[in-house]
């Protein structure tokens, strides 16, 4: 009814119609074809005892599956798969449901992230290696400055005691000693002021003759203000590398109150 077949000629049946004896039942209500269990003279059933050959129907599937299978290039196979739809769907290697896909999208976003984030972490650790290299550089520098620092500082001691020994055996000599140390406290609240030379001033006066460069003008009143008395005798200016520094003259005639001014 439902193909709108106008004539049955035959009827096979095949599966558990054996079993249920369905030929015996249709075979009245089709009087004009000829019903009967699917028959397979070709198989050898010589091994086999009853009526297996018409048990042979019930087997219809399997036998026409391996049928197809040993000898697909036959002509007359369908091109019908009767494998069920889970093995089927189970031979898909790349076949995924909705979570499979979601899984696969956040483990590409995972790869690009990682990767990110270890080109990242590979620059930084980069950086900081030629920045550890350049500390290394830069320690090797100062352990030489300190080596420097503690040999000057030896020498200033050994020095310092030698200036002790000529105080004691050279009467007046102090008065350089103070002078010096008066110039060296200075220094870092002066800044940018070189003092070159110092001499005894000619004679008759009795003090020392200092000179020197500074920077800046009105550091050398500061110098001068450090001493009991000086006396600023002269400045002019002068260029060193295109830089213009004032150089001056001064007589220091008291170094302290300790000092004994000239007359």
């Amino acid at each position: 009814d439902n193909i709108a077949l106008t004539r049955i000629d035959r009827i096979i049946l095949s599966g558990e119609c054996h079993k249920l004896n369905l030929r015996e039942s249709l075979a009245p209500q089709f009087s004009s074809a000829q019903v009967d269990y699917l028959q397979v003279p070709t198989l050898d059933l010589s091994l086999y005892e009853g009526s297996v050959g018409e048990a042979t129907s019930e087997y219809a599937v399997p036998i026409a599956t391996a049928w197809k299978a040993l000898n697909s290039a036959q002509k007359g196979f369908y091109d019908v798969n009767l494998l069920p739809l889970a093995i089927i769907e189970g031979q898909k290697a790349f076949k995924l449901a909705w979570h499979g896909w979601l899984f696969a999208g956040l483990l590409m976003a995972s790869i690009v992230f990682f990767y990110t984030a270890i080109v990242d972490q590979y620059a930084e650790i980069k950086r900081a290696r030629e920045l550890l290299a350049r500390k290394q550089l830069e320690l090797q520098d100062y352990r030489v400055l300190q080596e420097r620092k503690n040999q000057l500082l030896g020498d200033i001691q050994r020095y310092s005691k030698a200036q002790e020994l000529y105080d004691q055996i050279v009467p007046g000599s102090d008065r350089w000693s103070r002078v010096l140390h008066y110039l060296g406290n200075s220094v870092d609240d002066l800044n940018s002021v070189w003092i070159y030379k110092i001499t005894p001033s000619p004679a008759p006066q009795e003090g020392l003759l200092l000179s020197g460069r500074s920077v800046y003008r009105s550091r050398i009143p500061r110098l001068a203000s450090i001493f009991e008395k000086a006396t600023l005798r002269s400045v002019k200016t002068a260029t060193i590398r295109d830089q213009i520094v004032y150089e001056f003259e001064m007589l220091v005639e008291q170094v302290d109150k300790g000092d004994k001014a000239s007359p």
